[in-house]
């Protein structure tokens, strides 16, 4: 339909206010009949099936069978376990589609086409839905001060297991150093970490790589098993996997320094994080199959999404992290740093997740860390669920094999991550329901939760001994930290 003036010079005003009606309409519903056909030739998609394979079955491994029955919520293989028909991807790759993941626990893959491959295969009988892959961009601010942060002889040997440097705090503020002192490492548990690329020959991982702790490694997005990279890229791994894991006396010592790691590259770092959700879906199966205890992500996705997706049942990736939950894997995610976003201002998925812990971030001071991302979820929820410092976290630096200073939820949780590794390794037996149910209620906030910092600062030690934060509370030992790097 086209608008002729001539037709409509010759009707009268309600004919004339019809018409327009009946032209703005159809324009409407042809522009959706458009977009319901149309894709993004670059942009990856979702194409979830209606049945499964009848026989391909994952891998799991031992390890990860004995964690699902001592924290899962049933044992032995399960549906999870298995693929989405191999027929499907082929008849997608036959119709010129490039699938770039494959997800078991939702029967989906993430692929992508131009506009003639997908009008093969939107029709197809076997495709139960197509939705698109959420990521996430934010620009990444300038680093200024790059020089290495050496506190020797901080503290009194008599006082603490080590000499923690300006780490001290950070682990102080969630009584994770009184762990280290009764012999705590996080020895026998499996963190998975996702994130950037990760500087292995940093010297603070030198230990883990002498001890053969470095289980596993892969990189999601080159499909190789190289995670190192080089530059920049290297960033915000190689931070978040000091946090948890390094140790280098009188500069940084992670709260679960004993551990043992499996590192994936989900994340793309230049002048801003580009990350996307179906590679922290492939990850998280890659890690769960192998056995892993506790996923640490500082990752979160909402492009695609608006805030009446956060009810922990919509978002693919929060779908996926509450199914590793329920194999027992223990999901630590950043709350976000979205606090002052006026188009989002909230928690990011996979934090909704009623079975993700969401961390939020205090500073040195124990005060909330100003750009936190808050709850609610859309259900009402509390999130996040406890906190830790996420202003002034003391990290491995890739440039010169150097330590500082850096801002962001980020960091707040591995710092959980971690101190939740020394709990199961003296804990094994735990439910994540007890696990869950203890980390709260030893929590600073226990008895007030809210959307600021949920349940409170984590308090492991408590949490380790069945004492409430009220009964057993440590002298927090403040110092002034160094020059603080971007919010990341």
């Amino acid at each position: 339909m086209f608008y002729d003036k001539s037709q409509v010079n010759n009707m009268g005003p309600c004919s004339i206010l019809t018409y327009k009606l009946i032209l703005l309409l159809t324009i409407f519903v042809a522009a959706i009949c458009f977009v319901s056909v149309s894709y993004a030739e670059n942009s990856k998609y979702w194409v979830y099936f209606t049945a499964k394979s009848d026989n391909a079955i994952v891998n799991i491994s031992d390890k990860a069978l004995h964690r699902r029955e001592l924290r899962g919520h049933g044992s032995g293989l399960t549906e999870h376990d298995i693929y989405p028909d191999s027929s499907h991807i082929q008849a997608l790759e036959e119709a010129g589609i490039t699938v770039h993941n494959v997800s078991r626990w939702l029967n989906a893959a993430s692929v992508s086409g131009d506009q003639d491959s997908w009008d093969r295969v939107t029709n197809l009988k076997f495709i139960k839905k197509i939705k698109p892959v959420a990521t996430f961009s934010k620009d990444r601010l300038s680093i200024n001060d790059i020089d290495q942060i050496m506190h020797k002889g901080f503290f009194d040997e008599n006082q603490v297991a080590f000499d923690y440097g300006p780490s001290f705090t950070q682990l102080n503020i969630c009584q994770i150093d009184s762990l280290h002192s009764l012999g705590f490492t996080g020895e026998g548990i499996l963190i998975g970490i996702m994130d950037t690329g990760f500087k292995i020959d940093h010297p603070n991982f030198a230990d883990i790589i002498a001890s053969n702790r470095l289980i596993d490694t892969y990189d999601f997005i080159n499909n190789d098993d190289d995670v190192q990279d080089t530059g920049m890229q290297q960033s915000h791994g190689t931070a978040t996997l000091s946090i948890i894991g390094g140790f280098s006396e009188g500069s940084l010592i992670g709260s679960a320094y004993g551990a043992d790691f499996i590192l994936a590259k989900t994340e793309i770092n230049s002048m801003e994080i580009i990350a996307e959700e179906d590679n922290w879906i492939a990850a998280a199966e890659w890690m769960e199959a192998q056995g892993t205890d506790i996923i640490s992500s500082s990752l979160g996705y909402i492009d695609w999404y608006d805030l009446s997706d956060l009810d922990g049942n919509t978002a693919a990736i929060t779908i996926a992290a509450d199914i590793a939950a329920s194999l027992g894997v223990v999901v630590v995610n950043s709350a976000g740093n979205e606090r002052y976003n006026q188009s989002w201002g909230s928690i990011t998925p996979p934090a909704d997740g009623d079975s993700v812990i969401a961390a939020g971030g205090v500073d040195s001071q124990g005060l909330l860390f100003s750009q936190s991302s808050p709850g609610p979820t859309a259900d009402g929820r509390i999130k996040p669920d406890v906190s830790a410092m996420g202003e002034g976290v003391i990290a491995a630096y890739y440039v010169n094999d150097g330590f500082r200073a850096f801002n962001g939820t980020s960091f707040s949780a591995p710092m959980i991550a971690g101190g939740l590794a020394l709990i199961l390794e003296n804990h094994p037996d735990w439910s994540l329901d007890t696990l869950y149910d203890r980390l709260r209620s030893t929590a600073t906030n226990a008895n007030a939760p809210n959307n600021d910092l949920g349940w409170g600062i984590a308090k492991f030690y408590n949490m380790h001994s069945g004492q409430s934060s009220f009964q057993i509370e440590q002298e927090m030992t403040v110092e002034p930290n160094p020059a603080v790097n971007s919010v990341i």
